[in-house]
């Protein structure tokens, strides 16, 4: 069965998105594809909602999966605490939804608990695969409410045996913790994780656990190793900002294992079926007063691109996924230019190389690039009589409106 049997769905489109919305459940986005890939988790157990608010009321969460929006602080035994999910207004109300072209708005109704109304307006651009999403928190109550906006995507695990999925999120360079982040459930020598060149590596391995981390670098990245595909987070941070759990990124996996949380030990089984597999990566904005009928807003961005087989993400930015820079050596007679790179719209590269006194062309070649085909450059190019330090190797788009050079 799948949410399409249950549920209205609202799509959004271009030449390269299929972005689907489900208002009924919690106004999230259910699923993001890209060149027929799904990235989002969504949970076949849990697509029927019958008496929905009577599980949630006693403490059941329907978990659907997909990409939603909830308040943070996440807490119990104290009001200035989210002690969701479960929740019957912000993760499984009906929310109303507006669709003006590619933009969609998405509104909940006021939650008595939080005080809260929730809205976001998610944008899909005509020309590129990332997404924008604006958030807005309105204290809809007559006191002060402290609350941070917490996006979670909960991501797709299933071929965790095959080593498939790896997070990547960069830690601050001057970070709170000695190792750039902290364990707040699970394993403390989690074997999912490890660190290499500042940046945190998560192997996921169906293994049950959550981090937390202060970066401040303003992206995370998820990679299906089977096919190159990549959706990344990016975000801003504020410093000198208090954070929930002092974080800008958490990230929790789900799978086997026990967690101490609500005052009891929790085991969760070795069982896909009862227990499916996904990884959540996690945002925060920071934890700000927000005065009666007044607004807190949060704003960040959702990419998705294909980047080349066996091939791991060095670096992200809004242009681009480096995977390795612009490399170039001299091999006797010869250059070895090597490059990797993933992209969120058509691009048209070409490669020069020139000899650095007279200017004059040594060697030309164009590529093209879009969101389904990375670019990838592995050429040994004969040289003759030149010395490697007399040539100049550059890669540059041949927009001329966007251009750049490597």
């Amino acid at each position: 069965m799948s949410f399409r049997d249950y549920f209205k769905v609202v799509e959004g489109v271009n030449k390269w998105l299929q972005v689907q919305f489900v208002p009924e459940i919690g106004g999230r986005i259910m699923q993001i594809s890209l060149d027929g890939y799904s990235f989002l988790f969504n949970n076949p157990s849990n697509i029927i909602t019958e008496n929905y608010r009577e599980k949630a009321s006693a403490g059941q969460w329907i978990n659907y999966g997909g990409e939603k929006l909830w308040p943070a602080p996440q807490g119990w035994g104290k009001k200035t605490l989210w002690p969701g999910p479960p929740d019957v207004v912000l993760d499984g109300g009906v929310f109303a939804l507006e669709k003006n072209g590619n933009e969609f708005y998405l509104e909940s109704e006021v939650d008595p608990y939080t005080g809260l109304q929730v809205s976001r307006t998610v944008s899909i651009n005509d020309s590129n695969t990332i997404i924008q999403v604006d958030c807005v928190f309105e204290n809809k109550s007559g006191e002060v409410k402290e609350w941070a906006i917490w996006p979670v995507a909960q991501l797709h695990a299933e071929n965790f045996e095959n080593n498939s999925y790896e997070l990547i999120l960069p830690l601050a360079e001057k970070s709170s913790y000695a190792t750039g982040f902290y364990v707040m459930h699970g394993l403390v020598n989690n074997p999912q994780i490890r660190i290499e060149n500042k940046q945190l590596k998560l192997n996921f391995q169906y293994l049950i656990g959550k981090i937390a981390a202060d970066s401040d670098q303003g992206w995370v990245a998820y990679l299906n190793k089977e096919n190159g595909k990549v959706y990344v987070n990016f975000f801003e941070t504020e410093l000198g900002q208090p954070y929930p759990d002092n974080s800008t990124v958490q990230i929790w996996t789900q799978g086997r294992g026990m967690i101490y949380s609500r005052n009891i030990i929790k085991e969760f089984p070795n069982n896909i079926h009862q227990n499916p597999p996904y990884l959540e990566i996690e945002l925060l904005s920071p934890l700000k007063p927000i005065q009666p009928q007044q607004k807190a807003t949060f704003s960040y961005q959702i990419g998705v691109s294909t980047i080349a087989l066996g091939d791991t993400i060095q670096q992200v930015n809004r242009d681009r996924i480096t995977c390795v820079p612009l490399t170039v050596l001299g091999e006797g007679g010869f250059v070895v230019v090597t490059a990797s790179y993933g992209f969120f719209e058509e691009k048209a590269m070409e490669l020069n190389i020139e000899d650095t006194k007279s200017g004059k062309q040594h060697y030309r070649e164009e590529f093209k690039a879009d969101p389904n085909h990375p670019l990838k450059i592995e050429l040994k190019i004969d040289i003759g009589t030149f010395h490697v330090d007399e040539l100049s190797v550059t890669l540059t788009e041949t927009k001329e409106s966007n251009k750049r050079a490597d």
